[in-house]
């Protein structure tokens, strides 16, 4: 492309970032094909982000993004594991279905380890399973066993460009790898306008692996756009009733 193409990309770029966390961010030209260009820059941008710690304690938990057949080792998960570190021969299970199985291999961006654990990206060869019991959304979590969530105290952030949402609306819910439909129930008040934040309840319609601080994102049922996105308080809360509401808003102000 020509330099003023590329000078009207850049002026869109700053356009759509305008008022986000990405407004004045270095924007990298590159050039795919055969003979590509402007990677070392991309490379050096990745190694000035400052390293982000995991937490390495605590039990491992590892949102599967992918489950495949490897010719000559069964079957094979893929995800970047959120907490934890575990080693190989250990016993899991599989949540929210509570199937149990044995790591018997790993590997780390290709290369065999016998450990792995917070924030590294990790396929894991499972035996005592089969492909056909899993699904993207599912959690390889060490044993013992954790229960499912399916009603979440969250705290909730729209965005400036979200339209009004209602309690009871129903709404895609994103934790991990997992996307299910979930009722919101407002706790604050019966709405929140566009950039306000509130406590409400999610109510799940299929089961669900969280834990406390986790985040997850919100979006419309249809058409498919962002709501908002906040962090996960209480995922074993009990179900949020009406006269209850000022009561659950000061216990989540404490959690929070």
């Amino acid at each position: 492309v020509d330099e003023d193409t590329i000078e009207l990309a850049r002026m869109e770029l700053e356009d759509v970032v305008s008022g986000t966390f990405l407004e004045g961010k270095p924007i990298l030209q590159t050039v795919a094909g055969t003979n590509p260009t402007g990677l070392e820059g991309v490379m050096q941008a990745l190694d000035d982000i400052a390293e982000q710690q995991r937490p390495t304690q605590g039990r491992f938990r590892l949102p599967v993004d992918r489950a495949f057949i490897q010719k000559g080792f069964g079957t094979v998960v893929t995800g970047t594991a959120r907490a934890g570190t575990i080693r190989d021969g250990t016993d899991v299970r599989i949540e929210p279905i509570g199937l149990k199985a044995r790591i018997r291999g790993m590997q780390v961006h290709g290369n065999p380890v016998t450990q792995t654990q917070a924030g590294l990206r990790t396929a894991i060869n499972l035996a005592g399973i089969e492909r056909d019991d899993l699904a993207r959304g599912m959690v390889v979590i060490e044993e013992p066993s954790l229960a499912p969530a399916s009603i979440i105290d969250v705290h909730l952030q729209l965005l400036d460009s979200a339209p009004l949402l209602q309690t009871r609306t129903r709404a895609r819910l994103l934790v991990g790898t997992a996307e299910v439909m979930a009722v919101v129930e407002i706790i604050d008040d019966d709405l929140v306008t566009p950039g306000d934040e509130t406590w409400a309840q999610l109510r799940t319609e299929e089961p669900i692996v969280a834990m406390p601080g986790d985040r997850f994102i919100l979006r419309r049922e249809s058409p498919v756009e962002t709501l908002g996105g906040g962090t996960i308080l209480d995922p074993w809360a009990p179900r949020a009733r009406k006269k209850r509401h000022s009561a659950i808003a000061q216990e989540l102000t404490a959690l929070r």
